[in-house]
Formats: C-alpha cells, structure tokens, sequence
C-alpha cells in the first residue's frame, strides 16, 4: 500500500458503501506524497487493512489494574491469544472484511492476528478505495 500511496494521492475522506465518510482510514504520511506518474490499469498492488482495537476503555483499566499492586490482576499477564480474542477485530469482523474484499474482486492472501493482507489490480484499489491518481 506505502508504493501505491507513493503514486497515488489518496484522498482524506472515503465512503462506505452506504455513502457515510470515513475519515482517518488511511496512513497520514499518504497525504503527503505527490504521484510521480499513473500506475498502468493492471499494476498489481499487495495491500493489507490492520483493524482497530476494541474495548479499549477495559484495555486501558487492565494495564492500570496490572501496574497496581492493590488491584488483584497486578502482574497477572494474559495468555497467548487472549489479548486478541478481548481486544482485537471478531472473526466475525474479519470474516465480513474479508468477503467483501472478496466481493470486490481482490483475492486475500493471509489472515492474522488484526489484520487482512490482500491483492488486487490498481484500478480495483482506486474504485474500491475512491483513490484517485493526480
């Protein structure tokens, strides 16, 4: 995505399929790069989206609980896997990406831990995302 956004401008502001903005969906150094030419229609691009994460405001108390040696889970460390399951993207989050990108026409190449690697051709990148080549 860093190259595409290397040639492309992407605009602040996308929309959801309902018309909605979204706003802050894309790196802030992407605002700052010129395009040096257009990518051919063909131009294969790897992209990845990287969820948010949720229940943040149980996040925040947990690390201060963790740090409290009057709290009981003071020092008391999650296991492996059990900060994603609380805090990152549902699979059912995933998934609906996921089949969407597929919906799309993008083919996704690897599902990990809050995040979605995928590929696709820079004009289904630019139709998708509402990108536009300057």
């Amino acid at each position: 995505m860093i190259g595409f956004a290397a040639t492309c401008y992407l605009e602040g502001i996308s929309y959801a399929a309902d018309g909605s903005p979204l706003v802050g969906n894309h790196p802030g150094e992407a605002d700052t790069y010129r395009a040096l030419s257009d990518l051919e229609a063909n131009t294969p691009l790897a992209m990845e989206i990287r969820f948010a994460l949720r229940n943040t405001k149980a996040l925040d108390k947990l690390l201060v609980d963790q740090q409290n040696p009057a709290s009981p889970k003071y020092h008391k460390w999650l296991k492996t896997g059990e900060f994603q399951k609380r805090f990152g993207a549902s699979d059912s989050q995933m998934s609906a990406v996921a089949d969407w990108l597929t919906g799309e026409g993008f083919t996704v190449t690897n599902r990990s831990a809050g995040s979605l690697q995928f590929n696709g051709a820079a004009t289904q990148a630019e139709r998708t995302f509402s990108a536009v080549s300057r």
